[in-house]
């Protein structure tokens, strides 16, 4: 399990009053039941105070998304076991419709370039295909009030985005408690 905001945890090896950059992903091994820290990815210029960050999963990797000004870094960890092996794989240049995302989301689909990405601010979703360099398919989360004005777009009721994937493996007690 990755987190890319956490609150701040205490480490058993923590020196009392030690700086922890706050740049870090906390994670945690299911397995060993252990947590860990990994350092993000570089960022790509350092006087960027604006950026939407999102962790995914590419090719079996730990991946993040660092959105900002119109574009995208898509970063990969090639190493689990080394922390500074972060890899920029890709710069993309986003479309119009998505140059304000806020997120961006594996949706799980057969093909591995394509990545979903949200506008939070526009209410919008693009299906984008990192190879081909192009959106897929763009929907708009809403209609409008007054079908005579396209593009004056005013939701109905708050906007929440949920997205539920299945990847925990059931464990036997859930089993035995019974209907």
């Amino acid at each position: 399990l990755h987190w890319l905001y956490h609150p701040w945890v205490l480490f058993p090896d923590d020196v009392p009053g030690q700086v922890v950059p706050e740049d870090m992903i906390l994670t945690f091994d299911t397995v060993a039941e252990t947590f860990r820290r990994i350092p993000r990815p570089p960022r790509r210029r350092d006087d960027r105070t604006y950026e939407e960050l999102s962790l995914l999963e590419m090719d079996g990797k730990l991946a993040m998304a660092a959105i900002y000004d119109g574009f995208m870094d898509l970063w990969v960890l090639e190493d689990y076991d080394n922390d500074e092996s972060w890899a920029r794989r890709l710069l993309v240049r986003l479309p119009p419709a998505l140059r304000q995302a806020t997120l961006a989301i594996k949706p799980g689909v057969e093909d591995q370039n394509v990545i979903l990405l949200g506008d939070c601010r526009n209410y919008t979703l693009g299906l984008y295909h990192l190879m081909k360099k192009r959106m897929l398919k763009r929907i708009q989360l809403f209609t409008t009030d007054d079908d005579d004005q396209p593009g004056n777009f005013v939701p109905h009721t708050p906007l929440h985005i949920l997205v539920f994937r299945d990847s925990l493996k059931r464990h036997s007690f859930l089993d035995s408690l019974g209907s």
